[in-house]
């Protein structure tokens, strides 16, 4: 019909709005989700579930075998190192010096293939060996002189040392000390003893090896100074082939000691 009229947005019935908690029927409570189940990535019962580790390959054959020790670093230390503590009388093991490493730089990779090439790397290490052992020969003699050289200086320093001392005892005691060699030799080492009572040993040093030394015997008295007014000379000497090696120390009148490289002084 012309005189119906549709119904305006004011007058259309109104949706009905949902249902809110406070709607609810009083004494029912929202169920709870089981522990484990919450979102898709899980609540607390899925952060601990980790995935298995795989297990670790195991290595396939036999356990690598430690290289084996050097047999020229085995030779060295079983008999070298003693020889060379013999011929030059070391008496501290820490002297003797140490071989921490041998190297021998050969090609081999294709050995197996070309056996001509091993012989020529053979041949080739012989040479090398021979090499060595020349320069070794040339450098033993100057080894030597150095090692005497050595030994001259540190009994000197030695030497040297036991002055000071006598010297200090003298004017401490205030009395008369004597340094002289043990039983009348310098090869025995040198002793310093009280001069009124001669079996009162107050210091005893060793004797030196490969060590010549020509000296007297000093006497300090209560002052310092040298007795009767003279200079003693300490001559030490080493020898080595064909070269001799000199350290000399000579006292003056007020019983200071001086120490020079020098055959005389």
């Amino acid at each position: 019909m012309a005189d119906e009229k549709k119904p305006t947005e004011k007058e259309q019935p109104e949706a009905a709005a949902p249902a809110t908690p406070a709607a609810m029927p009083q004494g029912e409570k929202k169920p709870k989700q089981p522990k484990g189940e919450k979102g898709e990535k899980g609540g607390k019962g899925g952060k601990g579930a980790k995935a298995p580790k795989a297990p670790e390959p195991e290595p396939e054959g036999p356990p690598a075998e430690p290289a084996p020790r050097a047999r020229l670093l085995d030779f060295y230390e079983q008999r070298v190192r003693a020889k060379l503590q013999q011929q030059f009388g070391f008496k501290n093991l820490h002297q003797i010096p140490r071989l921490l490493k041998i190297v021998l730089n050969v090609g081999m990779g294709d050995a197996p293939k070309n056996p001509k090439g091993l012989e020529a790397a053979v041949t080739e290490l012989a040479v090398a060996v021979s090499i060595a052992a020349i320069l070794a020969t040339l450098a033993v003699p100057s080894f030597n002189n150095l090692v005497a050289s050595q030994r001259a200086k540190t009994t000197a320093s030695e030497l040297f040392a036991s002055l000071l001392k006598t010297r200090s005892e003298a004017i401490m005691r205030n009395a008369s000390i004597t340094l002289g060699p043990t039983n009348g030799s310098w090869s025995n080492g040198w002793q310093i003893k009280d001069s009124a009572t001669p079996a009162n040993v107050l210091d005893d040093r060793g004797a030196p090896t490969g060590v010549t030394i020509t000296a007297p015997s000093v006497t300090f008295s209560p002052s310092g100074r040298v007795q009767a007014g003279t200079t003693p000379t300490f001559l030490i000497s080493t020898t080595s082939g064909s070269s001799t090696n000199y350290q000399c120390i000579s006292l003056d009148l007020g019983g200071r000691p001086n120490i020079q490289a020098a055959s005389s002084c």
